[in-house]
Order: structure tokens, then sequence, then C-alpha cells
């Protein structure tokens, strides 16, 4: 988990839920986030971490609860998606990103695909 969002991982319900269905079996915080089971400086030594250390195979790198947003292009806190699909891939991984995607989102730039995402994944500021 990233300092993205809250800092704190004790505040991610999901978190709690994957570990207790036995889906998720470490969490790495990284930057000012803290609370994981394993603790990182950056989202870089947060990658390695989950692969040297905890074995993974697979890794969700995201942020967690508490988004801030601004409604412009650059202004919110999400941007930093760019950055963890460019640690992967510097780091020699395959990145995936996941959009946004609601139907029920009553703000015309989340409805679908939200338009939020697409300036970190196009290209940096």
């Amino acid at each position: 988990m990233t300092d993205g969002a809250a800092l704190p991982m004790a505040l991610s319900r999901m978190v709690f839920e994957l570990k207790e269905k036995g889906l998720l079996h470490q969490a790495v915080t990284c930057g000012h986030a803290f609370g994981g089971d394993l603790e990182a400086i950056n989202i870089y030594t947060g990658l390695l971490a989950c692969k040297a250390v905890a074995g993974a195979d697979v890794i969700i790198a995201a942020m967690g609860p508490g988004i801030v947003g601004s409604g412009s292009r650059y202004g919110f806190t999400g941007v930093e998606q760019g950055e963890i699909i460019n640690a992967v891939t510097v780091l020699g991984g395959k990145p995936v990103a996941i959009p946004r995607i609601s139907f029920a989102d009553v703000r015309e730039r989340h409805r679908g695909i939200s338009t939020i995402p697409v300036p970190p994944w196009g290209r940096s500021p």
C-alpha cells in the first residue's frame, strides 16, 4: 500500500478481508504509509520486498482508502498510478493497469471508464 491516500494500513477493510479469506498473504506499506507486514521506503523497495522477502508471484500495488481529488487532470492522488506502472517496468515486471469502471457514479467523468486515470497512464505531467 502506497502513501497516496490514508497512511495507516489498519484503515483498509479490504486488506483485512482479503487476508481473512486467504487471498492476500502479506501486505507491504511504502513511503509514509505504515502498518504492513513489511514496510518499505518507496514503491521500488516495496515491490522488491514483495518479490524477494514475501516471495510474491503477483503483486497488487495501490494506495489505501481515501484518495484525494480536485476534479482536474493532475490534481488527484491517483496520478501515482503512472509512477507505479513505471516502477514495475523499471524493475523488469509486467504491469497491468486496472481502470476505475462504474455505471453507478453520478459524476459524468466517472461513468464507464473513469477519465481520471488516463493522464498518468499515457504521459507524465
